[in-house]
């Protein structure tokens, strides 16, 4: 991923910061966002979001995994992988343990809280190792 957030210590010297984004954008080919300490960082408390909110939705709704996978990364740019295969990638488990860090985390009026929706399907396929991909 060409997405680093780098998170600024006040106490670390200016040049040491600028020697490490150079190195992580020259060396590494990163694309760095300075920011502060976030619980979940940014990119995950976008990323879970929408993975959350397509999850739910899907499930709810019963609407097929492929079509929704074929329509995130032909129409709106997602990776290859879609909503299902990243989260296939990143593990039911692993998702379940980002959500409840974010859940308890997370101020009470963020609205990760409002999408959150626990589903016993996610828990049966943690449960019994599935892949949707």
């Amino acid at each position: 991923m060409e997405l680093l957030e780098l998170i600024i210590d006040p106490t670390i010297k200016a040049e040491v910061i600028e020697r490490v984004s150079e190195f992580l954008t020259k060396t590494l080919g990163k694309i760095i966002v300075k920011c502060n300490d976030t619980p979940g960082f940014i990119a995950n408390i976008v990323g879970c979001f929408l993975l959350e909110l397509v999850a739910c939705k899907a499930i709810s709704q019963n609407l097929d995994v492929a079509t929704i996978d074929k329509i995130f990364t032909t129409f709106l740019g997602l990776p290859s992988t879609g909503i299902f295969g990243l989260y296939d990638l990143i593990g039911y488990d692993v998702m379940k343990l980002i959500s409840s860090s974010l859940l308890t985390s997370l101020p009470a009026n963020d609205a990760y809280h409002k999408i959150y929706v626990k589903t016993p399907v996610l828990d049966k396929m943690i449960e019994e190792a599935v892949n949707w991909t």
